[in-house]
């Protein structure tokens, strides 16, 4: 697996990632089994949506054979969108 480091810029500031990284850090399951291809498509993801998986805007889930989830979390509120975000959370 190659251990090129990928850099990009988010909202929060620089992200440098590399397999090595991805697969250490930031699989939640089983790292071991993350193929190269689910871990290039995870880096690929976050640098065109403009993620940062350390803050925890992207994950990269593996367990067993099956093929990798990848979710990716972006929320942004204004002022009148966390009120709305709270009036659905509290019905």
């Amino acid at each position: 697996m190659s251990n090129a480091i990928m850099t990009y810029e988010t909202d929060q500031g620089e992200v440098k990632l590399s397999p090595a990284i991805v697969k250490k850090y930031l699989v939640s399951g089983q790292a071991d089994r993350v193929t190269e291809q689910e871990v290039v498509m995870f880096m690929q993801m976050c640098e065109y949506q403009g993620l940062n998986p350390f803050l925890r805007e992207a994950y990269l889930i593996k367990f067993g054979n099956a093929p990798a989830t990848m979710v990716s979390c972006m929320l942004e509120c204004s002022l009148i969108g966390s009120k709305k975000l709270r009036m659905l959370i509290n019905s």
